[in-house]
């Protein structure tokens, strides 16, 4: 039976709302390894799988915009009030000075929920002489939750960086100089002329 975020208290669940709200990083990190099972109140839960599903399907943390359609289409009224009254209540904490704090502890209790499934599940592999599942099994555990660097997408901003970049150039007065320096020196370029003697 995993453990839930309800010892971290209310306002702390709130905080890891505003987070994945708010946090590309935070929510690239945690996507994986957080359950919308950890949260108590059924508002949250749907908040929490509303945003996962946005960022697997976007890559991108959804806008309030996009959460207020998404909010709308529920048929439940009392749910939609809940959800509501929830979101307010995050935001109103987005400006809290211990953020930091509650991310590296969601971070820490996700990854160590995500290790006990993992031996819990490596008991049955054990059973079954499985020892190459059990490896990879805990291999996956270990690794959840780490930092994803993405590097560099050269597909974005493919544009921007083909542009020509402009210059601005001083020119010379040798037009057999400035042909070669295109167009003369520009700022902050220095220009030096060798000679033998």
């Amino acid at each position: 039976m995993a453990e839930t975020l309800t010892h971290f208290g209310h306002s702390f669940q709130k905080k890891i709302i505003v987070l994945l709200l708010f946090s590309r990083r935070f929510l690239q990190t945690i996507n994986d390894i957080l359950e919308p099972d950890y949260f108590d109140s059924d508002a949250d839960k749907w908040l929490v799988n509303c945003i996962k599903k946005y960022y697997e399907k976007y890559k991108a943390e959804p806008t309030l915009e996009a959460i207020k359609i998404q909010v709308d289409e529920l048929s439940s009224e009392v749910l939609k009030k809940s959800v509501v009254d929830n979101l307010r209540e995050a935001f109103k904490l987005r400006e809290s000075t211990d953020l930091e704090f509650v991310e590296e502890k969601s971070i820490e209790f996700c990854k160590n929920q995500t290790l006990k499934t993992a031996i819990m599940k490596s008991v049955d592999l054990l059973e079954r002489h499985d020892y190459d599942g059990i490896k990879t099994t805990i291999d996956a555990a270990m690794k959840a939750g780490t930092t994803k660097d993405l590097g560099h997408d050269y597909v974005e901003g493919l544009e921007e960086r083909l542009t020509h970049s402009t210059r601005d150039v001083i020119a010379t007065g040798w037009d057999i100089i400035d042909e070669v320096m295109d167009g003369g020196l520009g700022k902050g370029e220095l220009g030096v002329i060798v000679a033998p003697a």
